[in-house]
């Protein structure tokens, strides 16, 4: 028998070896591998897709010490149990129960090197040195963190399912690949093996990137409640004082079957009227332009169509026909197709949101008839009507939630809007008292240098007279008053005026002035 072999195993075992065992295994494998490819050429391209899976490995492995390293650096080691219970995580296991993956049916000669590899690595546990270095960059689980654990430690599925219930989730983050692919591996053991508990199913997020989220959530089956299926029963005849019975025959295009089923859909449909009549509700003939059965319950409204099936079946035309045909006696007639009507009954309700997979049509078949249906049909027509009735109060609650968060950004916006007009008042308040501050000081200035003029110059291009520049200094100072918002007296800014909707619009973080569902 060809020989198999694990290639995730071997990464494994090949992911503890020091160094130097490293370099020195992969030369023994490259030099098995070029004799290979002597010895068997069409074998290269086996051969260099194996090497590219060894690279994408060994980039893996990398990336595994990196995070770990970086794990390590913030979080203490394992204590003396958690590193007994990895250690015994560590250990190699050989055998059958060491590989897991399906044996392909060719054995390749790439198979046989890797196999080789393999038993010499597993040929015994790993050495104490090897195993102490791998549990120093292991970090102890932080208890704090609710439903995180640890990437490199992979529990056994029982163990897993335990977790599960009694957190609900377990979160692994952004495990590396090969850690990814043996939380995989544990879940699809727990599936194979039935140790999902009865009544829950067990879902995982994450399968190839990001963080690992494994949960264990309860089936739907299980968590829907048991629709109330009433018993309908049907009269033997068709009550011809019944209302719908009587609107129906009143209006024979009403009820689209033929004229041999119209009998039993008359008494389907007075089955159907008297159980929902008991029950509170009403099933009427409605007008209008959805014409057709209206079911009613709360004030809500249900169309129930009733139909006919159809048979295709060989015909062929009798004498009357023939002889308006014009066939003659020697003339072949072939079997025309034509589609009848069958007998089999058929009520339907619109397939629509947001019922879209429930069931919306119910007809006779072989095992039962729809007369045993019927109660189906009603639960179906009360669980819409209910349906709507809940989408309804939804509704409202969501649009009266909606008005007063609108409300709420509304008196928000009105306040920014006031402690805006202030900033801008504070703001050209300041500016006027430091723009009337440097007029005086440039005013003061001024004059002192006016004073330090030489007497008697006053030439064209040079500074004016000093009567001219006194009046200068002058204005300078005037300017300085009429900024300064504190002469004569220090005043109060106006109040804002009220705001438009254009004008609080930048303050309402993207909600309309006109109104919480307006798109204005």
């Amino acid at each position: 028998m060809a020989a198999r072999f694990d290639l995730g195993r071997v990464e494994e075992l090949m992911g503890a070896l020091d160094d130097a065992e490293r370099q020195r295994l992969a030369g023994a494998a490259a030099a098995v591998r070029a004799r290979l490819l002597t010895q068997h050429p069409s074998s290269a391209t086996t051969v260099r897709r194996d090497q590219a899976v060894a690279a994408r490995a060994s980039a893996a492995d990398a990336a595994m010490e990196e995070h770990l390293q970086q794990v390590v650096a913030a979080a203490p080691p394992l204590s003396e149990e958690q590193r007994a219970t990895l250690a015994g995580l560590l250990r190699p296991a050989a055998g059958p129960a060491g590989r897991r993956r399906k044996a392909r049916p060719d054995p390749r000669p790439a198979d046989v090197v890797l196999c080789r590899i393999e038993e010499l690595l597993a040929a015994g546990p790993l050495r104490t040195a090897e195993r102490e270095r791998l549990l120093a960059l292991l970090p102890e689980p932080d208890p704090g963190a609710s439903g995180r654990t640890d990437s490199t430690a992979v529990p056994s599925a029982e163990a897993m399912i335990e977790r599960l219930q009694a957190e609900g989730t377990v979160r692994v983050p952004d495990p590396p690949a090969p850690a990814r692919a043996a939380w995989r591996r544990t879940i699809f053991a727990a599936m194979q093996r039935r140790l999902v508990p009865d009544g829950h199913r067990l879902r995982h997020r994450g399968r190839d990137r990001g963080d690992l989220v494994i949960e264990l959530q309860p089936a739907a089956a299980a968590a829907a409640p048991v629709p109330d299926r009433p018993t309908v029963p049907v009269p033997a005849e068709a009550d011809p004082t019944h209302p719908l019975v009587r609107a129906l025959q009143a209006d024979p295009a009403a009820l689209a079957v033929s004229p041999e089923a119209r009998a039993r859909a008359l008494r389907l449909l007075q089955a159907l009227a008297g159980a929902a009549d008991q029950r509170g509700h009403t099933l009427d003939l409605a007008g209008g332009p959805r014409p057709g059965r209206r079911f009613t319950a709360g004030g809500f409204h249900v169309l129930l169509a009733v139909s006919e099936g159809e048979d295709t079946i060989d015909y062929l035309p009798d004498g009357d026909e023939l002889q308006e045909r014009k066939v003659y006696a020697w003339q072949r007639i072939a079997p025309e197709r034509r589609r009848v009507p069958s007998g089999r009954l058929v009520l339907e309700v619109p397939d629509e949101r947001p019922f879209l997979g429930r069931r919306h049509r119910w007809a006779d078949r072989q095992r039962w008839r729809l007369e045993d249906r019927l109660g189906h049909v009603l639960a179906e027509l009360e669980h819409r009507t209910a349906a709507q009735a809940q989408a309804k109060e939804a509704a409202k609650r969501a649009a009266a939630a909606r008005r007063r968060d609108w409300e709420q950004a509304m008196a928000s916006a009105r306040a920014a809007y006031t402690d805006a007009y202030e900033e801008r008042a504070v703001r050209e308040q300041v500016d006027a008292w430091h723009r009337a501050q440097a007029a005086r000081a440039y005013a003061a200035a001024l004059a002192a240098a006016v004073d330090a003029l030489p007497a008697g110059t006053g030439t064209a291009g040079s500074a004016p007279p000093g009567a001219a520049w006194t009046a200068w200094v002058d204005r300078v100072l005037r300017y300085a008053d009429r900024v300064d918002p504190l002469v004569p007296a220090p005043q109060l800014p106006q109040q804002p005026p009220p705001p438009g909707p254009e004008q609080l619009r930048p303050f309402l973080d993207g909600w309309s002035p006109y109104g919480p569902d307006s798109s204005r």
